[in-house]
């Protein structure tokens, strides 16, 4: 294994443990701006998590798929392909999902 698919599994791994734990209500404190309101104007985060949580997800199998990107190729280029084509567009729409309501929460 080279480097950069070591570096590419690393982060993987740390993406898809983030989006889990966004997912279940976790390690909330690392999305910027939480817990820094006053208590009487305290927002919500937990929309915005499970937003983070599927965007990091994507990315996450994503880095993985190119992780493994040899043996995948050796296997079938094709399957690979669509792989990070479908990856990659339900990342960019989850991506732009979260953009969205950010902005439409304002």
């Amino acid at each position: 294994m080279e480097t950069e698919d070591a570096v590419c599994l690393m982060t993987s791994i740390a993406l898809i443990v983030l989006s889990i734990q966004y997912r279940r209500g976790r390690w909330l404190c690392s999305i910027a701006g939480y817990d820094v309101t006053k208590r009487g104007s305290e927002i919500d985060i937990r929309p915005y998590a499970k937003l983070i949580s599927s965007v990091t997800l994507w990315m996450g199998l994503l880095f993985f798929l190119w992780a493994v990107e040899d043996w995948v190729r050796d296997w079938n280029t094709s399957v690979f392909e669509v792989l990070v084509l479908l990856l990659f567009s339900l990342a960019s729409l989850s991506f732009v999902r979260l953009v969205r309501f950010v902005f439409m929460r304002r």
